[in-house]
């Protein structure tokens, strides 16, 4: 039987995804115009297992990574697993609303290969910590910003600390992101940086993907050409609209931030650069998300929802907080102004710390496929645990050291987080940040305590996705067409 796969195009060269301050890797690694040739989940699953046998009674599907879902009548059709097993076993299909929540939306998705077993998506990730300093002093900032400043000498000993591992562990891809403090005080070393990154990729054929994570304050026409040029991604923290936005993100001086953010952004815009637009999502400023949501998506532009992590820094400002009803009230209210403006992008990964775009055991790779490098060249597990570092670049294999040492630091699967075990979004949250689970539970081996936000906002994003690629069904550039021979039921 020969069927129709309707797929969702994660282009990178057009739109960057899923490049927040974590190490989870970009979903545009799974699909053809992404960042490597790996086959699509559901023609991997025929490949590896031709047998399978998949519904009958339709000749047209659409792709949204592991969950499916076929256009019928005016709503969104999607397939639902008879039985959860290795064979990936789907039954006949059953509706689902595209105009209310969904409760049961888990039960769509086949357990299929962990992401760590998927060759295309094996990344080593590293933070390059470029300078402790940084002009704003945004209130819920982890780092005392200390004059610390990464020399050119220490950037070159962790350039090549970090090819060194990819090299002894086999990893196809690097994903470096240049970050402070702010990183733009030291642009410069950016440069220089790359440089050297770009000839170890190109002499060890890895492939290389660098992104700078900026305030936009200091952003000018050179330095948005020389990244053009270059290839590197743009990433400018964005909290609200106007008061929103300076409400945490201020001045040394006390002056707010955003009209100089907002210009960073346009004049990005007008010289060949779409930058990633990170919201950090706190107490504080999540009422005016949908203010914020309106204005990124009128611009085309890409972004993620990060939620706030309290520090010993940060401790004091109280409205900072998450508190579940204000923060799902906020988000929900911004995915409302989504839903009517449903982008060219994907969906998949914007929210904190989860992808959907495939099954993974753990929110991130810090501890496991993540370097952390401090100004002073020593290496940490996590960016906010950059005062304990656990070795240095000059150490034959950090990454062995990163992974090796549990006592300070550590990332369980979600299958050993005893409450996570039985939820069925395990495999898209990967239980939340470590760190914030253990300073609010105790533990990390604890399910995360935004884990209702994330059962909550999680059905609405594959809900979103879905009328995304039915409204760009016809635009090869967003959604693209597979034809498959399957065994039908």
């Amino acid at each position: 039987m020969k069927i129709q796969v309707m797929q969702g195009v994660l282009n990178p060269a057009r739109f960057s995804v899923g490049e927040g301050d974590c190490a989870c890797d970009s979903p545009s690694s799974l699909v053809e115009n992404g960042d490597c040739a790996c086959d699509s989940p559901l023609q991997k699953v025929v490949n590896d297992h031709p047998g399978i046998p998949l519904p009958s009674g339709t000749s047209s599907y659409s792709l949204l990574s592991f969950a499916m879902f076929t256009p019928e009548g005016d709503g969104v059709t999607a397939l639902q697993p008879e039985n959860i097993t290795p064979l990936y076993r789907l039954a006949p299909i059953k509706p689902v609303s595209t105009h209310s929540p969904v409760h049961s939306l888990p039960e769509l998705f086949p357990i299929l290969t962990p992401a760590s077993d998927l060759p295309c998506l094996k990344t080593l990730s590293a933070w390059f910590h470029l300078t402790d300093r940084c002009n704003l002093r945004c209130d819920y900032c982890y780092l005392p910003h200390h004059s610390q400043d990464m020399n050119a000498a220490t950037g070159y000993s962790a350039v090549q600390a970090l090819f060194r591992s990819a090299n002894l562990h086999a990893y196809p891809r690097v994903k470096i992101m240049y970050a402070g403090g702010e990183p733009l005080l030291r642009f410069p070393l950016i440069l220089e940086l790359h440089e050297q990154a770009r000839t170890l990729a190109n002499s060890h054929k890895i492939f290389l993907e660098e992104t700078v994570l900026s305030n936009g304050t200091l952003l000018t026409v050179h330095m948005i050409r020389a990244l053009k040029d270059r290839n590197i991604r743009l990433m400018i923290s964005m909290d609200g609209m106007g008061a929103w936005h300076n409400s945490q993100r201020r001045f040394s001086d006390g002056k707010g931030s955003f009209d100089k953010v907002s210009r960073a952004v346009e004049l990005a815009l007008a010289h060949g650069i779409r930058p990633n637009i990170s919201i950090t999502v706190t107490g504080r400023n999540a009422a005016g998300l949908a203010e914020l949501m309106a204005w990124i998506l009128e611009r085309e532009l890409p972004f993620q929802l990060n939620f706030y992590r309290q520090s010993v820094l940060s401790q004091s400002h109280t409205d900072l907080q998450l508190e579940n009803e204000a923060i799902l009230s906020g988000i929900q209210s911004a995915l409302k102004v989504v839903e009517n403006n449903l982008p060219r992008f994907s969906l998949l990964s914007i929210l904190d710390r989860t992808t959907l775009a495939y099954p993974h055991t753990l929110p991130c790779g810090a501890g496991s496929d993540y370097l952390v490098f401090t100004p002073q060249g020593e290496v940490a597990q996590c960016q906010m645990l950059l005062h304990q570092p656990v070795t240095n670049v000059f150490a034959a294999d950090p990454l062995s050291h990163v992974r090796a040492n549990q006592t300070r630091f550590r990332n369980p699967p979600v299958d050993e987080r005893g409450e996570c075990a039985a939820c069925p979004w395990r495999y898209w949250c990967g239980g939340g940040c470590p760190l914030e689970t253990r300073r609010m539970m105790g533990s990390p081996y604890h399910r995360s305590p935004n884990c209702q936000i994330y059962q909550t906002i999680l059905p609405e994003l594959i809900r979103l996705e879905g009328l995304r690629l039915l409204q760009y069904v016809s635009d090869p550039e967003v959604v693209r067409i597979q034809d498959l021979e399957i065994q039908p039921v």
